[in-house]
């Protein structure tokens, strides 16, 4: 196979923007489909010379992993390696436990299934966890597990056959996507069926170019996929649907130009520049070195990190990338001369190193090692820090997800109170408890359902399936007050992210607008409803936020011997989502009891983020159950309900 500079500089133009995505630089808000450009290449070079050593007769399984071994492994192992002991040292045991799961998921190349069932809503942040990225090796490696048997089973098949059952492969995959974004988002982003796919595109073109035995030359078409490549990096961001028909855009940019970007036209010779080959080459292990950078140096800086330190860190990505490139892969990848290392070297290599961190990952996941030694000198159990900041569902696990009148969820059977709405309205149970220590209680509530009748989100994030449970938890939840006549007062808390998300009303067909009238006029006649059953209704706002996670800054702050206040916060710094949220609130305000937890946070301008000793936040914005009880105590929580409901006209 003839060697293509261009292609190595089509890697770097898949690698920077991936960098730069995750380091948050500005403006690159689709830096994410350089993972999709890199699907497209490997599709294409592994199937190339796959049909190389077909067509010469010499095709070898064990041959072919072992080449796979070669290129991937022990770059994989030092990084691991490396990642591993930092995280063995600095993460808190809640987080050493995720980060464990994941070594060992890694480990046998099934990370991407580990994080499709880690969509737990009060799981890790994603850019605090360093083994993230690690779900696009996996899914590379299930294919070449499985495409080089495809391949050699359809070998004695015309190349017209072969082409079309790539193509239907490649069609059900693509339609997999597509219908996974509109119904199961979260799973379908790291399902390997939802990606195949992409890697097909590059095995198509490998088709093509082996049986013209040269690439095809059109510099108008090559420069058209340089440029869908770019414009999806700028245009794409978080709320595009991915993987889905969105993806086709950087997938047939990478296309055209394996195809058409032969030497002689203006984008090989922009992608063969050295710079761009240079990095192309050390790639793989950029890609492999970002991710666990960025994860602890936002763990290490609480959060804090400036566009020096991102920049900087980018850099050192390179440096890193080259060092392990010069020092690791290349020798390991050397099958003759003196210092080459035997096919049974790297096998048994490969297997110790397999099974080490599996092991390793086992060890982990049990209870994150909660007697490690803190940075600080003493261990993590010590501190208690991990208990602090552990999620707040409320009651408990068991009162969030669907309808339920369990005990557990409960202080009596002839609740006073209910509180309902989403997470934001799990956490104020510790609050209401300690304000009043005899409260008859009950909890009603599901992540992501705001208690707002006849109307939901319309972002793409949130399956067809939510929606509806949603919907089904809301009528039962109204059902269920409406006949209940001891319940005094409905305590509905969310941070109404249908105001940044889009909302439409039910109305049968899920006709309806999308703006902030919608979501007050339903809100308001929620509440009306709520009246006219005999009941009070006040609505609990949710904490500022910054957007940055205020628990682990609070309990980084605690492990690394650094004051709490740190982690405070100007109250004009807080996102641009809970400003919308307080102006929509101080509206409501108006006609309705509101209670705005930014009063009792903040004074004269500054928020705290603790008090008295007390961890008020367990991440981005939810209360700690110590930071709650500290609400319901110091504040007499129910006191100022009460109060803000009496001073209601009427």
């Amino acid at each position: 196979m003839k060697y293509r500079s261009e292609i190595d500089g089509l890697r770097a133009v898949a690698i920077l923007p991936v960098i730069a995505f995750h380091a948050h630089f500005p403006f690159l808000t689709g830096g994410y489909v350089g993972v999709d450009v890199f699907f497209v290449i490997s599709g294409y070079l592994i199937t190339l010379i796959l049909l190389g050593e077909i067509a010469e007769g010499r095709q070898s399984i064990i041959a072919f992993y072992e080449r796979r071994a070669r290129r991937i492994l022990p770059t994989l192992f030092v990084v691991l390696a490396a990642v591993w002991m930092v995280a063995y040292f600095w993460m808190l045991p809640t987080y050493f436990k995720d980060f464990s799961r994941s070594l060992g998921a890694t480990s046998i190349f099934i990370a991407n299934i580990h994080f499709l069932e880690w969509t737990d809503y009060f799981a890790t942040d994603a850019e605090l966890t360093p083994l993230l990225h690690m779900w696009s090796l996996s899914f590379e490696e299930q294919y070449y597990l499985l495409f080089p048997l495809l391949l050699i089973a359809m070998r004695r098949q015309r190349w017209e056959v072969q082409v079309g059952i790539l193509t239907l492969c490649l069609l059900a995959s693509l339609a997999v996507s597509e219908w996974g974004w509109r119904n199961k988002p979260d799973e379908n982003f790291f399902f390997s069926f939802s990606r195949f796919w992409e890697l097909l595109v590059g095995s198509l073109c490998a088709f093509i170019l082996h049986r013209r035995g040269a690439p095809l030359g059109n510099g108008i078409l090559a420069a058209i996929g340089l440029g869908l490549i770019l414009g999806s990096v700028l245009g794409f961001d978080a709320q595009t649907p991915f993987p889905s028909v969105y993806t086709l855009v950087p997938v047939a940019g990478t296309a055209l130009i394996i195809l058409f970007g032969i030497e002689g036209t203006k984008t090989a010779a922009f992608l063969s520049l050295r710079p761009l080959v240079g990095i192309g080459l050390i790639s793989y292990s950029a890609y492999l070195w970002h991710q666990p950078l960025l994860a602890f140096a936002r763990l290490r800086l609480f959060g804090e990190m400036g566009a020096a330190t991102t920049a900087g860190l980018s850099l050192l990505t390179l440096v890193l990338a080259y060092a392990t490139w010069r020092w690791v892969e290349t020798p390991f990848r050397r099958r003759s001369g003196p210092r080459a290392i035997s096919r049974s070297g790297v096998f048994l290599f490969s297997g110790i190193g397999i099974l080490g961190f599996l092991g390793i990952g086992l060890w982990g996941m049990a209870d994150g090692l909660p007697e490690r030694r803190a940075p600080v000198g003493v261990s993590f159990a010590a501190l208690g820090v991990d208990e602090k900041i552990r999620p707040n569902r409320g009651f408990g696990r068991v009162c969030d997800g669907t309808f339920t009148l369990a005990d557990d969820c409960r202080t009596s059977d002839a609740p006073e109170i209910v509180v309902w709405g989403d997470s934001y309205a799990m956490h104020l149970v510790d609050a209401l408890r300690s304000s009043r220590p005899n409260v008859k209680l009950i909890q009603h509530t599901l992540s992501q359902c705001a208690p707002v009748l006849g109307i939901t989100k319309t972002a793409p994030r949130y399956s067809a399936e939510h929606v509806e449970r949603c919907r089904k938890f809301k009528q039962e939840v109204i059902a269920y007050i409406a006949r209940t006549p001891s319940i005094r007062i409905v305590v509905l808390a969310s941070p109404l992210h249908m105001l940044r998300d889009g909302a439409r009303r039910y109305d049968g067909a899920h006709g309806g607008g999308s703006t902030e009238e919608t979501v007050f006029s339903a809100l308001t006649a929620t509440i009306r409803d709520l009246e006219s059953l005999g009941k009070q209704v006040a609505f609990v706002s949710p904490p500022p936020t910054t957007g940055k996670n205020l628990g682990l800054c609070l309990a980084s702050a605690v492990s690394f011997g650094a004051p709490l206040a740190r982690c405070d916060f100007d109250l004009e710094d807080v996102e641009p989502h809970y400003r919308a949220t307080r102006s929509f609130l101080n509206r409501l305000r108006d006609d309705y009891a509101v209670i705005m937890l930014e009063e009792l946070f903040c004074t004269e301008g500054r928020c705290r983020a603790s008090k008295d000793g007390v961890l008020l936040y367990r991440d981005k914005g939810h209360l700690s159950h110590e930071g709650s009880a500290y609400v319901g105590r110091a504040f007499d929580l129910i006191g100022r309900i009460e109060q803000a409901l009496s001073e209601l006209p009427r």
